[in-house]
């Protein structure tokens, strides 16, 4: 990303280019010639328009560089992505204790990211999984989340996103024939971090943290509902990131991660989670 050293110091070349093609303009009309009015009026608004420049950094449309070690000129625009996970699913009681095969789990987000880095995001993610070899019959989590982005930078090398929005989650099981479903919205926060290495390549982390209230049921010959439950979900993700710039304002990325989830504070004191890796691909501009 550029930063506003960058910045500064290419206003500062422009200036003194600026200023140097004056004199010689001057010189060549006459040896001692002095400069007009008019002519010291012109340059005058030239710096000015310049500082101002320097002041609100690059506009967009212009290119900002061909590096990915600065944003696309911060210039309005979508942002969207599609991953595919690999999951395993785990629980804290062994009743999963042969659910040994990965699941593709999909995950898609779309948004809109303004000049000032500030954005929307929307996101859903789906995990399902049927056996008939186990006590748990069926396992379904899944997600839909809304939220607000926030872009920065720490330094040359670092940069990061920070989230905040609210989710809405279920966990809907049948163990042993009795099916258990646990639903809720609540907040979620959530925070990005990438290191440049190379310049199209970064490392990066993500986390991410719900809270999720709402009720529970318990389907058996009758239905059995609780209400005011709550349940968390934890996100990590750990990897690398590959960006290639288009025309200096968007750039493809295609990145790879070891993913893990904790569903926590489900019915019958069963907490699980999920294991595996991911792909994904998409465009921001």
């Amino acid at each position: 990303m550029r930063t506003y050293t960058m910045t500064r110091w290419a206003g500062l070349c422009a200036i003194v280019a600026g200023c140097a093609l004056f004199a010689t303009r001057v010189s060549a009309e006459e040896g001692q010639a002095t400069a007009s009015p008019a002519d010291l009026a012109t340059l005058q608004k030239r710096l000015d328009d310049l500082e101002k420049q320097i002041a609100s950094g690059p506009q967009c449309g212009q290119t900002c560089c061909e590096s990915v070690c600065c944003d696309p000129c911060h210039c309005p625009g979508v942002v969207f992505g599609a991953e595919m996970s690999m999951m395993r699913f785990h629980d804290n009681l062994g009743l999963a204790d042969r659910y040994n095969d990965l699941e593709a789990a999909p995950r898609i987000w779309a948004g809109w990211t303004t000049a000032g880095g500030l954005g929307a995001r929307l996101r859903w993610f789906d995990y399902q999984d049927t056996s008939s070899a186990s006590l748990v019959e069926r396992v379904r989590l899944y997600t839909v989340d809304m939220e607000v982005t926030d872009s920065f930078q720490l330094g040359s090398k670092w940069s990061g996103l920070l989230s905040g929005g609210v989710r809405y989650g279920e966990n809907n099981d049948i163990i042993d024939r009795v099916r258990f479903v646990d639903s809720g919205t609540g907040p979620l926060l959530g925070v990005e971090l990438y290191r440049q290495v190379t310049d199209h390549f970064s490392l990066f982390a993500l986390g991410r943290e719900s809270l999720l209230f709402g009720d529970s049921v318990r389907d058996t010959a009758r239905v059995v509902r609780a209400q005011n439950t709550l349940f968390s979900i934890s996100e990590i993700q750990l990897g690398g990131e590959w960006r290639k710039p288009l025309n200096g304002t968007a750039y493809l990325f295609a990145r790879t991660a070891v993913e893990a989830q904790w569903w926590g504070g489900g019915q019958e004191g069963v907490d699980c989670g999920l294991i595996g890796g991911t792909m994904a691909v998409g465009i921001a501009r």
